[in-house]
């Protein structure tokens, strides 16, 4: 029988992360990725400061090593008001910088890591059913290989086959629809995360992943699609909308992807020993672009939640504290997003808070500050208001 301690379906971030933090503490751990390589997944690509601070903990520093460090981002209302702003310096005064990814080596990365740490790596693994006896869970794959587990986490994504067997997954939104492509340009990029508003909630991430790539993810209407014809048109009539300002044009060679639908919520992000990680354990709108940090922190914490000394059979009291460190986190982040869409929706109230940031750099800095997690956003919020 093929028996490990932990089965972590999905060999993203969230997943090979954690089998590398589990494997180091000498658990048998197996890693079952889908896909048949790792390859360059549909992503915003960015890492925020505090998740560079994360990997920094952890003694990671080789995973984003040679990626393009962020100095801030610059934001871009619908009358073409800019906010402009650098990420504020942590308390004890160090610089805090965020970083652009390239999805396939930073997954590559995190798998090397996983491996070399003792976890188990198999590619081509869809699982295809999963069942709990008691003391282990049961999964199948598509190639007929059987695996038993005290274990069973899911870090595969926001179509997670985990939260969709154990019925944790949530009727999800279908009105929003997230374009991707990549782009070149001719000239060496800002060094800045953009993010450009439009009328009615619709908005652009621009990505420098290098001196000469830009990561482009527009998010808009799934109706969207239909009033201009195709995906492509619809990405092409806002890209030109600001050609002026971003300098890059679509050509007839440069794809476009789509994720659909970007919302993602489940009932629970536990269950009997099952627990939920990174995009599989909740995914809203992604306007601050967070679903690195989001994988990385949330294996992080059932990392530290589970105690891996004790040789036991019934995880679920560690889970319960997965659990609540999980809520307990995301509480002010999930109402902030969920009040940052109501706003992008009122150009009007855009514009207005734009003015207001704009009248000082510490507002402006503190509020790229909660974006990039160095301020909580009841923190930050207050900072703002009163300086």
């Amino acid at each position: 029988m093929n028996i490990y301690d932990v089965l972590i379906v999905g060999g993203g971030p969230a997943g090979a992360l954690l089998g590398h933090l589990l494997a180091e503490q000498n658990s048998k751990v197996l890693i079952l990725e889908r896909n048949k390589d790792i390859g360059r997944k549909v992503c915003g690509e960015y890492l925020c400061p505090q998740g560079v601070k994360l990997l920094d903990n952890l003694n990671l520093q080789s995973v984003y090593k040679d990626f393009l460090p962020l100095d801030g981002m610059v934001i871009h209302t619908p009358k073409g008001r800019s906010v402009n702003s650098t990420f504020p310096m942590s308390e004890g005064g160090k610089k805090n910088f965020g970083v652009s990814v390239n999805r396939k080596i930073l997954d590559q990365r995190l798998v090397n890591l996983a491996t070399e740490s003792g976890a188990d790596f198999r590619l081509n693994q869809s699982v295809v059913s999963m069942e709990y006896l008691g003391t282990y869970w049961r999964v199948e794959t598509v190639v007929g290989d059987i695996y038993y587990s005290r274990l069973l986490v899911g870090a595969d994504g926001r179509n997670s086959i985990v939260a969709r067997y154990l019925n944790l997954q949530l009727p999800n939104s279908k009105k929003r629809i997230a374009l991707h492509a990549w782009l070149n340009t001719g000239k060496v990029p800002v060094r800045k995360g953009q993010m450009f508003i439009f009328e009615k909630g619709s908005y652009l991430g621009v990505d420098p992943i290098s001196n000469y790539e830009l990561n482009l993810s527009l998010v808009c209407g799934a109706d969207e699609i239909k009033k201009y014809g195709s995906a492509r048109n619809a990405f092409k009539y806002y890209l030109e909308s600001i050609k002026d300002e971003l300098g890059v044009t679509l050509d007839e060679e440069n794809k476009i992807h789509t994720s659909f639908p970007i919302e993602h919520s489940v009932r629970d992000v536990i269950g009997n020993n099952v627990a939920l990680i990174g995009d599989a354990a909740g995914f809203i709108d992604p306007i601050t672009g967070e679903g690195i940090f989001n994988a990385l922190l949330t294996a992080n914490m059932l990392f530290e939640s589970i105690n891996i000394s004790k040789v036991c059979f019934d995880y679920n009291s560690s889970l319960q504290v997965y659990k609540y460190k999980k809520e307990k986190y995301f509480r002010e982040k999930t109402f902030l997003n969920i009040c940052f869409q109501w706003l992008i929706r009122r150009s009007w109230l855009v514009e207005l808070i734009a003015k207001f940031l704009n009248h000082s750099k510490k507002r402006r800095d503190t509020f790229i500050g909660i974006i990039g997690n160095i301020h909580t956003p009841l923190k930050g919020l207050f900072r703002i208001i009163f300086s």
